[in-house]
C-alpha cells in the first residue's frame, strides 16, 4: 500500500500563489507603451501611481489610445484644445498624470503637453521610463 501525502504540494501551490500576486503588481499592467514608443533608460526609478495615460509618438499624441493631436501640430499650438477637451472628461485620480513618450521627441512638445496638463489641473506629471536592470 502507499500512501500519498499532500502536504508538501500544498505548501508549494500556496508559495507559488504568493510568488504570482506579489509579482503581479507591475508598471506595464496598468501603463501601456504602444504605438511604436522607446522609453529613454534611467538609472533609478520609483513606481508611478495609478492616473490617466497620455503617449506621445514620433507623429501622434495619445490619450488612452485615442488620437488627439500630431506632434508637428503641438508645436505649433498656442495651447491643446483637443487635449484640454480630453482632460476634462478624465477623473481627477489626485491630479496625476502618467506621461509615456517616445525618447527621441523634441523636449518642447513634452513641455507644451505638460503644460496642457498643469493649466487643466492634473498638476503631478509622472514620466514613463524603461529601468535599466
Amino acid at each position: 500500500m502507499v500512501s500519498l501525502s499532500l502536504t508538501s504540494m500544498v505548501d508549494m501551490f500556496a508559495i507559488l500563489v504568493i510568488f504570482l500576486l506579489v509579482n503581479s503588481s507591475t508598471v506595464s499592467q496598468w501603463i501601456e507603451v504602444s504605438q511604436g514608443i522607446e522609453l529613454p533608460k534611467a538609472s533609478k526609478t520609483d513606481q508611478p501611481k495609478q492616473a490617466v495615460t497620455l503617449q506621445i509618438s514620433m507623429s501622434t499624441l495619445f490619450g488612452e489610445q485615442k488620437a488627439l493631436a500630431k506632434t508637428a501640430d503641438i508645436i505649433k499650438m498656442g495651447s491643446i484644445d483637443p487635449l484640454i477637451q480630453w482632460l476634462k472628461k478624465q477623473s481627477k485620480k489626485e491630479g496625476y498624470v502618467n506621461l509615456v513618450a517616445h525618447e527621441k521627441v523634441p523636449f518642447g512638445v513634452i513641455k507644451r503637453v505638460i503644460a496642457t496638463c498643469q493649466d487643466s489641473g492634473f498638476s503631478k506629471i509622472n514620466l514613463a521610463v524603461q529601468p535599466s536592470y
